[in-house]
């Protein structure tokens, strides 16, 4: 059974603890054999961009990740949430005026 654990009606992402938290939701109902996680619709809507639903899509994974931990079973692993394969990250050059990158990378 396919459940909704991020949802298609904000253009925020949805956090790993807060979509974890669903995906515990759904456990008390259906057995983690049978769920399949998912978003609650498609991200096709007026405004929606691809980098939004890439957050939403990893959010999923990482949420799932917190609660296998919470298991004891092993996490897998999820490029989209790995710092080392982000391209769109410039370096801060800028130490007064920007936050420091959490990265490191100067």
């Amino acid at each position: 059974m396919a459940v909704g654990v991020v949802s298609h009606r904000t253009l925020q992402a949805d956090m790993p603890p807060v979509v974890a938290g669903r995906i515990r939701k759904a456990l008390e109902a259906i057995p983690a054999d049978k769920l399949i996680l998912s978003s609650d619709c498609g991200f096709g809507r007026q405004g929606f961009n691809r980098t939004v639903a890439f957050y939403k899509a990893t959010g999923i994974a990482q949420g799932r990740n917190v609660v296998l931990k919470e298991l004891g079973v092993e996490e897998r692993y999820v490029p989209g949430a790995d710092p080392s394969l982000q391209t769109d990250v410039l370096p801060d050059r800028e130490s007064i005026t920007h936050v420091p990158s959490p990265w490191g990378v100067r």
